[in-house]
């Protein structure tokens, strides 16, 4: 009978919940970028390339990347060219790259058939890291036993193994699951189904999206066009009502803001993830994170607001919330100006299918 009753339940709910399709309502700054796996792999693949920005040590120290190799395999903080060394007796070619670390360099050595990238330092009686890379570049067959030599002492030795195309450290080749599902409590269900390609070596970055995916959200199976990272934040409130983290993405799937979705009689709205003190002049706006998300039986959410900061000596407390905040939400054009009590606030989800 169990099964029965749920999928009555589920009938039954159909009228109620109406309109559950893509969310018409929210403009485009609320929305995503079209995003589908195929739009994300639009670089060729098989060929060495940088990925992600350039850093430095310091202001105005020296400068750092990460190289995106043919194979899949990544070197980070590579400061300089990546140079090939022949096959030798006792193994097969290496890659090597110098990195810069804040005390200085290092030499990083890809070996290929074995799957290990070894770090070399500096130590006494050893060659340099520059030493080895100079006598790489000028006579890479001559390097291949001096660099062996030197990688039975690494400072640090990572195994890699397959994931989407990539070469990662074995612990983090981990492939996000192509689908999330959630059973809501009136029958409905929740889903996220995975946005990447299966080979991320086509991505802007790749790195970054394996450990960060995008997802597309799906209610009762129909699309409503937005996008999450996972289901774990979903609050159901009574009448159906659903508060849940979003995320709105680029071209790129990078996230370009935190966002709060939210659902009520068929109805999808987003609130952005933070919120900050009414502008008064210049000076930095402190923002003030939406935590702790709570809904009750008339539709009212309520949040915390945090702040998040570090010191020397670790994460700073957050700090007090002001007398008023304001909060961007999709159904005004201006933002609500909220007064907190005791670090939260409330506000009204909006409910219906009609225009904002």
């Amino acid at each position: 009978m169990g099964p029965m009753i749920a999928l009555l339940r589920r009938l039954l709910g159909r009228p109620r919940h109406a309109a559950i399709g893509p969310p018409h309502h929210l403009g485009a700054a609320w929305r995503s970028h079209p995003l589908t796996p195929d739009s994300l792999a639009s670089l060729p693949v098989g060929i060495d390339r940088q990925v992600g920005g350039v850093g430095e040590i310091a202001m105005g120290g020296p400068n750092y990347w990460t190289m995106l190799l043919a194979d899949g395999a990544m070197l980070h903080g590579v400061c300089g060219p990546v140079t090939d060394v022949p096959s030798a007796p006792g193994g097969g070619p290496l890659r090597i790259a110098l990195t810069q670390a804040r005390d200085g360099l290092r030499l990083q050595v890809y070996d290929i058939d074995a799957q290990v990238i070894h770090t070399l330092e500096p130590g006494p009686g050893r060659p340099s890291p520059e030493a080895l890379a100079d006598v790489a570049s000028r006579t890479p067959a001559k390097a291949a036993p001096l660099l062996r030599e030197a990688c039975r002492h690494a400072a640090d030795s990572v195994t890699l193994a397959p994931v989407l195309g990539l070469r990662l450290p074995a612990h983090e080749a981990k492939a996000p699951p192509p689908l999330l599902a959630r059973a809501l409590a009136d029958g409905r269900r929740l889903e996220a189904r995975l946005l990447l390609p299966d080979d991320l070596r086509a991505t802007e970055e790749a790195d970054r999206l394996l450990h960060a995916p995008p997802y597309a959200l799906y209610l009762d199976g129909a699309s409503t066009g937005l996008h999450v990272a996972d289901l774990d934040g979903v609050v159901e409130g009574q009448d159906g009502v659903l508060l849940l983290p979003g995320r709105r993405l680029n071209a790129d799937g990078r996230t370009t803001d935190g966002l709060w979705l939210a659902w009520r009689e068929g109805r999808w709205s987003a609130l952005l993830g933070h919120a900050h003190a009414p502008l008064q002049g210049g000076g930095f706006l402190t923002p003030y994170f939406l935590s702790e998300p709570a809904v009750d039986a008339g539709g009212q959410a309520s949040f915390s607001l945090r702040t998040f900061g570090w010191g020397p000596d670790g994460e700073l407390p957050s700090e007090p919330a002001p007398p008023q905040v304001e909060l961007k939400v999709s159904w005004r054009r201006v933002p609500l100006l909220l007064r907190p009590r005791e670090d939260r606030i409330t506000l009204e989800v909006p409910g219906g299918g009609g225009p904002t």
